[in-house]
């Protein structure tokens, strides 16, 4: 039994360029995964990867950087085609407010044209904790189009969830303990 699938990006990196997919590894009569990366590209149709066999894929901001509705909604349903019958997809994704106001770790304050943006529009974002600011260009995507995006790709929100600093961290927030930078869905085979 295959345990996750995991994609995410970084920095200055293509998003759909690093797929993990977890095979179990027994040690010492545990059953961890073992994570392996598969490149993988808007063009790949994951057929490598068995389908229906696992139970968690993970997607962690991949898709902040993916234009267009027919590519996001074609690697859905390629992710989704790789859950078993109950399985979970985790889409994480950053929440528009992200582009709008300023972070611990993020700014925009350089990029008042985000505050227009619409669905598909390219917006812009500075990590302050890299040494190099070049800003990161996303895809804006409101909450409304990935839910039209999942339903396309067959899948329908089990739960979602907007996490809020709290406050007792050992950061200096800015804005995150009011308005949440991220969106956590929890998505699942539509029934």
């Amino acid at each position: 039994m295959n345990y996750a699938a995991h994609a995410t990006r970084s920095q200055n990196q293509n998003p759909a360029d690093y797929f993990y997919s977890a095979a179990p590894h027994r040690s010492r009569g545990v059953l961890w995964p073992i994570f392996t990366p598969a490149r993988i590209n808007l063009d790949d149709d994951m057929s490598t990867l068995p389908r229906a066999s696992f139970s968690l894929v993970q997607s962690a901001f991949t898709f902040d950087n993916i234009p267009g509705m027919e590519n996001k909604v074609l690697l859905f349903r390629d992710l989704r085609s790789l859950l078993t019958h109950d399985g979970i997809l985790v889409n994480i994704v950053s929440a528009p407010e992200i582009y709008w106001n300023e972070w611990a770790s993020f700014s925009t304050k350089d990029f008042p044209e985000n505050r227009n943006a619409r669905p598909g529009d390219p917006v812009r974002i500075i990590t302050t904790d890299f040494e190099d600011r070049s800003p990161a260009v996303d895809i804006f995507w409101p909450h409304e189009s990935y839910l039209e995006v999942y339903g396309r790709a067959e899948l329908e929100l089990a739960e979602m969830r907007k996490p809020l600093a709290k406050g007792n961290e050992p950061y200096q927030w800015v804005s995150e303990t009011r308005i949440a930078p991220w969106v956590i869905c929890a998505l699942r085979l539509s029934r």
